[in-house]
């Protein structure tokens, strides 16, 4: 592997949030002055040495693939234990507080202060894997659905484990009809990049609510069923001929390399080779 010979940043503005991504190349331990932020930090380390955190008054150890949670307005500052033989990255989130705490009042109804986590240091591989997937939902541009679904689901799941707030999933009602509405958009309007709020308003649901309620009763979350839309649509359209740069465009897929990718994988061909072989011969949707 080639090693990059300095740093380099991405950052993203997600509604508000902040979303930083961080490539370091080798060299020797760097540390950051003590700082505080007004949002929760999220912070995932990939590759590199393990650091020490400051934080609540003790450095803690800050092992690589870990995620870290900071409080919005705490102090704290990082140090690089050893020098960094090879190149390194980090994914930092900051989630404002106000959305922590709708999404913490969304899970229990009773929650009228924002989650606190008692724990800085979260080892916790299905969480770090949904943390992951938001992160490469933005960097990677995919729909907007599929980012706010993912965002909110990572969050969900973040609270109800590490927090101090928890969710009755018995006491959920599954509101069908709200749920069969937003189906419906999904199924009319697949190729517009809809919203996860544009969403809920339709269904007269919070977006919260909505995505949650939405997988119990489908089996699937809003972004990936309308996917499910999208490649149907796409195999009908390539049927009747249509040239596969003008279905990804039909059926919004930001281009002919991202609606390939998600038709190979759901149809396990390509959409070229689709169009030539025997129908026959061609698998159903694999989930």
């Amino acid at each position: 592997m080639t090693q990059q010979k300095s740093h380099s940043a991405r950052v993203w503005l997600i509604q508000d949030n902040i979303l930083e991504f961080y490539h370091y190349a080798p060299g020797p331990p760097e540390a950051m002055p003590n700082h505080s932020h007004d949002y929760y930090q999220l912070c995932l380390s990939i590759g590199g040495t393990d650091s020490e955190l400051y934080y609540r008054g003790a450095y803690h150890s800050f092992p690589i693939n870990s995620l870290s949670i900071v409080h919005p307005g705490e102090m704290h500052k990082v140090r690089q234990i050893e020098n960094r033989p090879c190149n390194s990255s980090q994914w930092l989130l900051f989630i404002r507080p106000s959305l922590m705490h709708q999404v913490a009042t969304s899970l229990d109804g009773g929650c009228h202060t924002n989650p606190f986590f008692s724990k800085m240091l979260v080892l916790d591989s299905d969480l770090i894997q949904a943390y992951l997937l938001f992160c490469h939902s933005i960097r990677d541009a995919t729909s907007m659905l599929e980012q706010d679904s993912r965002l909110i689901t990572l969050l969900s799941q973040l609270i109800q484990r590490w927090a101090n707030v928890r969710s009755d999933s018995s006491s959920i009602e599954l509101p069908h009809q709200q749920i069969q509405t937003a189906r419906t958009y999904l199924e009319e309007h697949f190729a517009e990049n809809v919203t996860l709020e544009h969403l809920a308003q339709i269904a007269h649901l919070s977006p919260y609510h909505l995505n949650r309620v939405f997988s119990q009763t489908v089996g699937l979350p809003p972004h990936k069923y309308r996917l499910q839309v999208q490649i149907k649509r796409a195999r009908s359209l390539l049927i009747q001929g249509m040239p596969i740069k003008q279905v990804a465009v039909e059926t919004g897929f930001a281009d002919q390399s991202h609606f390939t990718r998600h038709f190979k994988r759901l149809v396990r061909v390509t959409p070229g080779q689709y169009q030539i072989q025997d129908r026959k011969n061609v698998q159903g949707f694999v989930s």
